[in-house]
């Protein structure tokens, strides 16, 4: 009976401290609500037209991206509809009036007013489709912030469409307003006196000059009435089914320019290298040579071996070999010729060759290395020639 008493009172006690300190947690923690923007995920994050994109393919459009000039100046035919929300300053001007020219064919072209973001008054406002058209950009008088942050009402902006009864309510930016400086638009969209979108009859197409396009981003394009009136603007222009985005410029870098114009240049420049690498590159090993198993002349030989000599200023050598092959022969034809005097021998020579003395004396001077020349050397060899065949 005791361990039951007391099994009892330990849990009635731990029971009693659960409860006091979960009372005393309940006391100290306070509960806050708070809500956390978590955004757009995916293609939605990076490509703010997604959903109007998805509207147009869903009624069989063709929708296409523009990310450069090379693809504005190109992929461009002579119909369809262009959202053109890109910095101008990307493109150059001949582009820019390229693709007006193309409005004038019969395109529809809608463009917004460049983003200058909060320091809109302190900035350069060059805009090529601005100009054009006789546009100027100013600051709503009628509202407080920056841009972005004055869009209107809940309810949009109403204004009627031509040809339509039924009013729209859209919810365009008001932050930036248009003055028609040329008075030649042929319709506008106004709030309260003053113009968010001023349309221009260009040719066979049209110019459309908006405020912000922001009413056709993924946030705001099932609001209100925007969805009709971005689908109002995509018909208006034109019956074909092809419309182009515009909205940012990617500038291609060196190497991606040099792959796309140069590609067959460089590949004749790596060929032409790896043609002279193997050229001049280094062998492995000696060159095998082919053996010459003919056999060879002695006068070649001969002709080496004087040839030998001459190149190393051995001419001497050569002319003494000559003297012994005419001193030779004379010994053949005169078996006296050694038991004679000098001037025995020159007298026999010249009644033999029928030469001078002056010109066999030849025979019998020493030759040095330092006294005979090239030119030496070739009169006294043809002298010698000339002994040779008189014998």
């Amino acid at each position: 009976m005791q361990f039951r008493t007391k099994l009892a009172v330990v849990l009635f006690v731990t029971f009693l401290v659960i409860i006091v300190a979960g009372y005393l947690l309940s006391e100290s923690i306070e509960v806050v609500k708070e809500e956390v923007y978590v955004g757009l995920k995916g293609q939605a994050r990076t490509n703010p037209f997604l959903a109007a994109e998805r509207l147009l393919i869903n009624r069989d459009f063709a929708v296409n991206h523009i990310y450069n000039e090379y693809q504005l100046t190109n992929f461009l035919d002579n119909s369809g509809t262009i959202f053109f929300s890109a910095m101008r300053d990307s493109f150059k001007t001949p582009t820019l009036e390229k693709l007006l020219e193309w409005v004038e064919l019969g395109g529809n072209l809608v463009v917004n007013v460049a983003p200058y973001g909060d320091d809109f008054e302190n900035q350069n406002h060059i805009d090529f489709f601005l100009e054009y058209a006789g546009v100027e950009v100013n600051i709503n008088p009628d509202v407080d912030g920056t841009a972005g942050e004055n869009g209107a009402a809940e309810d949009g902006i109403k204004f009627t469409l031509p040809g339509i009864d039924k009013d729209l309510a859209v919810t365009l930016d008001n932050y930036l307003v248009l003055s028609d400086t040329d008075e030649w638009a042929s319709w506008a969209v106004r709030d309260n006196g003053h113009n968010l979108l001023l349309q221009f009859n260009i040719g066979k197409g049209l110019l459309s000059i908006i405020s912000s396009l922001s009413f056709i981003e993924n946030s705001l394009i099932g609001e209100n009435d925007n969805a009709a009136f971005f689908w109002y603007l995509v018909r208006q222009g034109s019956s074909k089914h092809e419309v182009w985005f515009v909205w940012r410029h990617d500038v291609k870098s060196f190497w991606e320019i040099l792959f796309q114009y140069t590609w067959m240049f460089l590949i004749s420049l790596v060929v032409c290298l790896l043609l002279f690498m193997w050229k001049q590159g280094m062998r492995f090993g000696p060159m095998i040579t082919i053996t010459d198993t003919a056999s060879r002349s002695l006068i070649e030989h001969v002709y080496a071996s004087g040839r030998f000599l001459w190149n190393n200023k051995q001419r001497f050598q050569l002319l003494a070999s000559l003297k012994q092959a005419v001193i030779h022969k004379i010994k053949v034809k005169l078996l006296v010729w050694d038991t004679l005097s000098t001037a025995e021998q020159l007298e026999h020579l010249k009644q033999r060759t029928e030469l001078n003395e002056e010109v066999l004396n030849i025979l019998f001077i020493p030759e040095t290395r330092e006294q005979l020349s090239k030119t030496s050397f070739l009169t006294k060899a043809q002298i010698l020639e000339r002994i040779y065949e008189k014998l």
